[in-house]
């Protein structure tokens, strides 16, 4: 494998390491997601006067004008490090590629049917976890 998954962690304080991440946390943040891409989704149904790639550009604006004040409060480079650009880049490309094709099949496929092809990902991202990453793959995952 020419990656390891602990080599894209970025390194932490040690104050920032005796806190233990929290299952729970987690999983509302996940449940939050879920709803506002929901709420995003039919938005984007609705604004049908609008090109996808017009409502793309609006949220990749959104989401800078959101993120800054936590990147200038952390104080980091806001392209991140110098040893992650290259994969940032393919991050932010595929990202950029994800959301633009995800509005763009609200155009042609009813929300409901372009929704649950969209949200099959998880199914996609627990084979690439196991592969990949040699993460647990039971009944619960």
């Amino acid at each position: 494998m020419w990656f390891k998954r602990e080599m894209f962690r970025p390194s932490h304080t040690t104050a920032e390491s005796n806190k233990r991440p929290s299952i729970f946390r987690g999983l509302i943040f996940a449940m939050l997601a879920g709803v506002s891409f929901s709420i995003v989704s039919m938005i984007a149904t609705l604004m049908k006067n609008l090109h996808p790639g017009q409502l793309a550009m609006y949220r990749f604006i959104a989401t800078f004008v959101t993120s800054m004040p936590e990147v200038a409060k952390i104080g980091q480079n806001p392209l991140g490090p110098l040893e992650f650009r290259f994969i940032l880049v393919l991050r932010g490309i595929f990202g950029g590629l994800n959301l633009f094709l995800a509005f763009v099949s609200f155009r042609y496929l009813g929300l409901a049917e372009a929704s649950v092809i969209i949200f099959s990902s998880p199914v996609v991202i627990t084979i690439f976890a196991r592969v990949l990453f040699k993460e647990p793959c039971n009944i619960f995952q």
